[in-house]
This record gives C-alpha cells, structure tokens and sequence, in this order.
C-alpha cells in the first residue's frame, strides 16, 4: 500500500495560537485514510507533521496487509 496524496483539510486556529488539525492520506486504492481532528501546538510544523503520518499510515497498511496475508496462509488458502 502507498500513500500518493497528504492533505490538511482543517487547520482551525484557536485563541491561544494552537490549531485543530484534520488530515486526509490517500492511498494507491483511492481510499481515504483520516487523521484528527487533533491539536497542533502554536509552533508545530502541520506540513512536516504531515509526511511523518503518511509513513506511519503506510507502515500501519503494509503491516496490516502483511498480518491478513499470513493469517490467509496459516488458514489453509490455495495461492
């Protein structure tokens, strides 16, 4: 699984300079994979926190498919 497009699609400031943040990662599939809403402080990157979530969305695909994968296998299904 590949994420091909990371997107931020809320960035609501608040009064005291923090942000609510709501991401959207699309994978090679199409579907869309969310994150947040959550609370970036005043100072945060959103942008490098973005690419640093899409790899962790992958890795989490990847495993995932791995784990389906091999409980498949360990099932008996005919490959």
């Amino acid at each position: 699984m590949t994420i091909v497009s990371s997107t931020v699609i809320e960035d609501s400031p608040q009064i005291d300079g923090r942000r609510w943040i709501t991401e959207a990662h699309t994978d090679h599939l199409g579907i869309v994979h969310r994150r947040g809403p959550y609370m970036a402080e005043a100072e945060q990157d959103v942008e490098a926190g973005l690419a640093a979530n899409a790899a962790l969305i992958e890795a989490q695909l990847q495993e995932a498919e791995i784990e389906a994968n091999f409980a498949e296998f360990t099932n008996g299904a005919d490959f």
